[in-house]
C-alpha cells in the first residue's frame, strides 16, 4: 500500500490475523512504513515494508484504490 491510512492498515492487519488463526502463512506487505500513529495497533510490528515483493506466495489480497498501477509495483505479475 502506498501511504496507507488507518482503515487500510487496520483491515490488512485484521485479515492477516484471521488467516493466521485459520492456520495459513500470512503477512502484510507495505510499500510505505506504518505511520507512527498506527504503530501501536496489534500486529503492526509484523508488517513487512519493502519496495519489491520477494515472497513466493500462493495468493495475494490487494488493497488498492488504483489496482492497475498498484500491480505494477515491482515484483507483482498481473495474473488475471
Amino acid at each position: 500500500m502506498l501511504r496507507p491510512d488507518g482503515d487500510a492498515i487496520g483491515s490488512a492487519l485484521a485479515c492477516c490475523q484471521i488467516l493466521r488463526l485459520l492456520g495459513k502463512d500470512a503477512e502484510v506487505v507495505l510499500h510505505d512504513p506504518v505511520p507512527r500513529i498506527y504503530q501501536p495497533l496489534p500486529f503492526a510490528d509484523r508488517v513487512v515494508q519493502t519496495d519489491r515483493v520477494n515472497g513466493n506466495y500462493e495468493a495475494a489480497i490487494i488493497w488498492s484504490a488504483t489496482v492497475s498501477s498498484g500491480l505494477a509495483w515491482k515484483g507483482w505479475k498481473i495474473a488475471f
